[in-house]
């Protein structure tokens, strides 16, 4: 089944013969910035002129990344217009690569914007943390916006899928002795359109500070992102007050 019906080949056909090199470069821009992009069908087998000509002057479009709705407009030159347009005005310039954990959640924060969402919990645990590797922080932060969020998606075994791709640990929630300590569980607090969710999800990172990282996080229902909410020490929880 073809994304492109036969009066929209025919005008785009139309407009490349005419030099109008604007979807093409558009195409080059799409491929050149996703990189975690899939390609569609340009056109039909029942229209071979067509077909040559489309193939010939257009990279295949690209079709997963942010703002969805764009890549399903019957009109995808209009589409692509559009894409453009977005890409252009939302561009991350990443002028140098994080250096501490609040730069690596800065930096993840613009450029996952459409995944991932942090709070300011979560900057101010950063400031606080003794962990002080930005790669690896960067490396979490990438898993969860590029691989987290698609397992949630999935509704896959989010906890071993993670772990057998990404190489980090993963908890979905916390312990039954945490979840019923009030005073522990409003640390993980976080308001979400007006409601109040607790972030027991956390990837891990090692087991002794300075080299341990912890990144909580919660999916609220039909949010379509993951809002980090602490990114640096090991919160306190039931077990770590009892051995205190």
């Amino acid at each position: 089944m073809s994304f492109l019906n036969r009066s929209t080949r025919r005008g785009m056909a139309a407009r490349i013969r005419k030099g109008d090199r604007r979807i093409v470069e558009a195409m080059e821009t799409l491929r050149t910035q996703l990189d975690d992009a899939e390609y569609i069908a340009a056109v039909e087998d029942d229209n071979t002129k067509l077909s040559t000509a489309l193939r010939e002057q257009l990279p295949e479009l690209v079709l997963r990344g942010p703002w969805p709705e764009l890549w399903q407009a019957e009109d995808m030159s209009t589409s692509v217009a559009q894409r453009l347009e977005i890409l252009e005005a939302n561009r991350v310039d990443i002028k140098e690569l994080p250096t501490n954990l609040v730069d690596a959640l800065e930096l993840a924060s613009r450029y996952y914007r459409d995944r991932i969402t942090v709070s300011d919990q979560a900057f101010d645990s950063a400031k606080r943390s003794k962990f002080q590797d930005p790669k690896i922080a960067w490396r979490v932060l990438r898993a969860m916006a590029l691989t987290l969020f698609d397992l949630y998606e999935q509704h896959t075994d989010i906890q071993k899928e993670f772990h057998d791709r990404t190489g980090f640990e993963l908890a979905l929630t916390e312990s039954s002795g945490t979840k019923q300590d009030w005073a522990l569980l409003r640390t993980r607090a976080v308001r979400i359109a007006n409601r109040i969710h607790f972030a027991c999800g956390h990837v891990k990172y090692g087991n002794r500070p300075p080299k341990l990282l912890r990144v909580h996080y919660v999916v609220a229902p039909r949010a379509r992102e993951i809002v980090i909410t602490h990114v640096g020490d090991h919160m306190e929880t039931a077990g770590t007050r009892r051995r205190s």
